[in-house]
């Protein structure tokens, strides 16, 4: 339990899903992975359950991934409602620095499309995000997308811009599960990645 007095640099978060998630990477690392993901998810479901979810593909930059991830969840406004989940290539040899993270483990070959393809398979939530090592968010990134999307049963997606493109490419996929039925898959796999989101952008408009 959280104690009575809090000092100045409490994280409530120690205390709730944070703990857990601590909890469950210590298990992964103990060959556990099973039981970790029983209890990540249960912690989502007293909170709610898994509103959206992270497909993060990457590959060679465990640290700049990482970090990327925890930026990620300290500027959402609900972390516990978020399931993040890494997509590596199985000849990759910098995958064992993230293994204590919830992961998928794929055949080399296939790009970073092919990674975010296998990593919505195992999503749970509604709206799916494409994420990489280099993208960062707006503060209550989570709140904002939930509030453009609407009813997140629809086949639904959020054009989103980087700031400085003057063109309608949608540069990031944030879309609900509902539209990836249409096809079964984000990203066209005839793509490795280049490309890639001229076509998502087509289908989408």
């Amino acid at each position: 339990p959280p104690p009575e007095v809090r000092p100045w640099n409490h994280n409530h978060g120690v205390y709730g899903w944070l703990g857990e998630e601590l909890y469950a990477e210590s298990l992964r690392m103990a060959g556990f992975g099973e039981e970790a993901g029983r209890i990540s998810m249960a912690e989502m479901q007293r909170n709610g359950g898994p509103v959206l979810s992270l497909i993060h593909a990457t590959r060679g930059r465990p640290k700049q991934a990482a970090t990327a991830r925890k930026a990620w969840l300290e500027l959402a406004a609900h972390p516990e409602r978020i399931e993040h989940i890494f997509v590596v290539d199985d000849d990759d040899e910098t995958r064992n620095k993230l293994r204590r993270f919830r992961h998928m483990e794929i055949p080399a070959g296939g790009g970073c499309v092919a990674a975010w393809n296998s990593g919505v398979c195992l999503s749970n939530a509604q709206v799916l995000v494409q994420m990489s090592d280099d993208w960062l968010p707006p503060q209550k990134w989570d709140e904002l997308i939930l509030e453009r999307i609407g009813d997140v049963l629809r086949p639904v997606v959020l054009s989103v811009n980087d700031g400085t493109r003057t063109d309608k490419l949608i540069c990031m996929a944030i879309c609900t599960q509902n539209y990836i039925r249409l096809d079964c898959f984000m990203f066209h796999p005839f793509f490795k990645s280049m490309y890639s989101d001229n076509w998502f952008t087509h289908c989408a408009y």
